[in-house]
């Protein structure tokens, strides 16, 4: 979970797998990127590559609702921060867009 340092919506990114990896990325308010859109609530769909504590990953589709956005390929770059421990808890998720996510409770 995280919010956006932008706008101060909620955002949300629920990872899947180990080396190769989907995230299902969403914001709740996403004024910017849903501009004109029904709705405001965007999702998109990610895949990745983990190489150490980095993930590489592309938008394979995206949209706000169901009015898809053209932003098919847009590449994000995630950064771990375990917190140098071995306690999930404390590690800290950031990515290309300076969003820092830490574990949902």
């Amino acid at each position: 979970m995280a919010t956006d340092p932008l706008d101060g919506s909620n955002l949300g990114a629920v990872i899947s797998g180990d080396k190769t990896t989907q995230i299902v990325y969403t914001d709740d308010d996403a004024t910017s990127a849903c501009e004109g859109a029904a709705t405001a609530a965007f999702t998109a769909l990610l895949i990745g590559k983990v190489d150490g504590d980095e993930m590489f990953t592309m938008m394979t589709n995206a949209g706000c609702g169901t009015q898809p956005l053209p932003f098919h390929g847009l590449v994000i770059l995630w950064s771990l921060d375990d917190g140098g421990n071995a306690n999930p808890a404390d590690d800290v998720l950031t990515n290309s867009f300076g969003e820092e996510y830490t574990r949902a409770d």
